[in-house]
């Protein structure tokens, strides 16, 4: 019976004081870390909606040089050997080109960016 009782006293873990320390110093990690995460997802939409409307005026001044055809005359179905992959997102942004200008259509709720019409000139994102 007492090397039973022995047995019991030998075993090795953690108290639950030390559980409660490591546990407490975690969530005051976390604290620290996700304030600075919370506005990663909208600069990122924002940078990803101007950089789909940068790639597709570097292809509308690509076509224009190529095609020999002035650059106010491109539009989307002309672009579709240059840009076979055809940007989308963040969301639900769609793109399009008309006249020379490439142009974006955000939906409301795509986080960053507010809901609108966008081209590469835009103030509202930069």
């Amino acid at each position: 019976m007492l090397k039973y009782f022995y047995r019991l006293q030998n075993k090795k873990g953690f108290t639950l004081i030390e559980l409660i320390v490591v546990i407490a110093i975690i969530g005051i990690l976390a604290l620290i870390a996700i304030p600075r995460l919370a506005g990663l997802q909208e600069n990122a939409n924002k940078k990803a909606v101007l950089a789909n409307l940068k790639m597709l005026d570097n292809a509308i001044e690509t076509y224009a040089s190529d095609a020999n055809v002035a650059v106010n005359t491109v539009v989307t179905a002309d672009l579709a050997t240059l840009v076979p992959n055809w940007p989308a997102g963040p969301k639900t942004t769609s793109y399009a080109v008309a006249a020379g200008v490439a142009s974006a259509t955000v939906p409301a709720g795509v986080p960053g960016v507010p809901a609108g019409n966008y081209n590469s000139d835009s103030a509202g994102l930069q």
